[in-house]
């Protein structure tokens, strides 16, 4: 007889990234698979491991987790970028009344290099928000 293992949350976020140091931004994506076999576990974190994609660098792997809250995800990526060396992408969702569909989808971030921001970002869920719990969320059977 087949259980339940966990939960799968699978993302791909959409935008835009900017260094410090420039006005220009560049185009920013990433895509994330999260895995937790707490599934209706608000609060604790769920490892996750997934791609960045900046324009004008190599794409490159990234690890961290995605903590689920009320109010929001909390996003941490880690990645080694050529030329910028360990990085920590840092964001949340933050659920609001007055612009509920854009909080649903928007998630503002912060690049850090040690504990120094050196960029900001803000990606976007694109997909229609419809399709999240169909697309988005698995049940991992074992």
């Amino acid at each position: 007889m087949l259980g339940i293992k966990g939960l799968v949350i699978q993302e791909r976020m959409n935008g835009w990234i900017r260094w410090n140091h420039s006005d220009r931004p560049l185009a920013m994506s990433f895509h994330i698979r999260a895995f937790s076999p707490k599934i209706l576990r608000f609060g604790g974190e769920r490892r996750l491991e997934g791609s960045l994609h900046i324009a004008g660098y190599t794409p490159v792997s990234v690890r961290g987790h995605l903590r689920l809250a009320l109010t929001g995800p909390h996003y941490c990526l880690h990645a080694e970028i050529p030329g910028l060396g360990l990085v920590r992408l840092v964001g949340h969702k933050t659920y609001q009344l007055k612009q509920f569909r854009k909080s649903l989808v928007t998630c503002p971030m912060s690049l850090y290099q040690g504990n120094q921001i050196i960029g900001q970002a803000e990606v976007r869920y694109e997909e229609p928000i419809y399709q999240f719990p169909f697309k988005s969320v698995r049940l991992v059977l074992g």
